[in-house]
């Protein structure tokens, strides 16, 4: 947890949040298990939408 703490640290310092909304995105800092939550939802939503339309990956 050394790490994420580190990176949560960086990413949520307002320079770094800035340069990534200059750039148009938005800085989500959370937890391994929250992003891997977040990770499992999201393949799910796309491996369905790659299915209905048969569309490859």
């Amino acid at each position: 947890m050394k790490v994420n703490a580190a990176a949560v640290k960086g990413l949520n310092a307002p320079d770094a949040k800035k340069r990534y909304a200059d750039e148009g995105a938005e800085v989500v800092a959370n937890s391994p298990a929250e992003f891997a939550d977040f990770f499992l939802k999201e393949l799910t939503k796309w491996d369905g939408l790659f299915a209905a339309g048969k569309t490859a990956r």
